[in-house]
């Protein structure tokens, strides 16, 4: 996994190449545009805190030599797309994309010029933010962990810790552009250890409660959660949901585990 301080010195060292005409704006101070996915207050807190602190590091303080404008929108591709161009028309300096390939995918909808700064847990090249890992090409650089490639290894792991399960569910959101590459990932897996999975889908806060209804009503014995940043958001919903219907539920983020799952 790329380390924190890895990312803050590439998003500093976008901000060391801003061009003079972006530096002369508002108050004199370029602006860093975030946008991302609705979370908790305490995420937002957690996100942002990290980053006024990496940037610090690298010499840039906020209302010093630079102004943060942060914007969190609903998991929707359109709203995420609208707010990127509410950042571009200020305009930003850099505008950091951050909890999914789908925000990064709004943001580079938004603009072809301003740079882009990305992190999240897909493939990069697999989803079109960039050309190829040796040569990105166009305005958007940035950092992955990778952790959709993980999805065959967890369902090996949950399999240890439920070896009575015969059929394990995979929920996916439809609508993360990660969540087909992961499926098919899922299916070959499970197909190479012999394991029966089901898929169920959920993009809204009800098709989450509907899953789970699912998953308990067709007796599937544990359910693998796909990496999604609208799924992280709602963590105590998940912990919730898993101890009402008693379901084995592995999970791919720590804040779901500390939110009682």
């Amino acid at each position: 996994m790329i380390r924190r301080r890895d990312f803050i010195t590439l998003l500093g060292g976008a901000a060391a190449a801003w061009p003079l005409a972006v530096r002369a704006q508002q108050a004199g101070l370029p602006v860093v545009g975030f946008i991302g996915i609705e979370v908790s207050s305490e995420q937002e807190v957690g996100a942002t805190s990290s980053l006024r602190e990496g940037l610090r590091e690298t010499g840039f303080v906020e209302g010093r030599n630079f102004i943060l404008d942060i914007r969190l929108v609903a998991d929707d591709f359109e709203r995420l797309r609208a707010a990127s161009s509410e950042l571009v028309r200020r305009p930003v300096a850099v505008l950091v994309a951050a909890g999914s390939a789908k925000v990064a995918q709004a943001a580079q909808a938004a603009t072809s010029i301003i740079p882009i700064v990305f992190g999240n847990g897909s493939d990069p090249v697999k989803v079109g933010l960039v050309g190829s890992m040796s040569r990105p090409g166009g305005n958007a650089t940035g950092v992955t962990w990778f952790t959709s490639s993980l999805v065959p290894k967890r369902l090996e792991l949950l399999r240890e810790l439920v070896p009575q399960a015969r059929t394990i569910a995979f929920l996916i959101n439809p609508t993360n552009p990660v969540s087909v590459g992961d499926t098919q990932e899922m299916q070959a897996a499970a197909l190479t250890l012999g394991q029966q999975i089901i898929v169920v889908k959920a993009s809204t806060v009800d098709e989450i409660k509907a899953a789970f209804a699912t998953v308990a009503r067709e007796h599937i014995d544990a359910m693998l959660v796909d990496v999604d940043a609208f799924f992280a958001s709602h963590p105590e919903q998940f912990a919730d949901l898993a101890v009402r219907y008693r379901i084995p539920v592995s999970y791919n983020y720590a804040g779901f585990v500390t939110a009682g799952g």
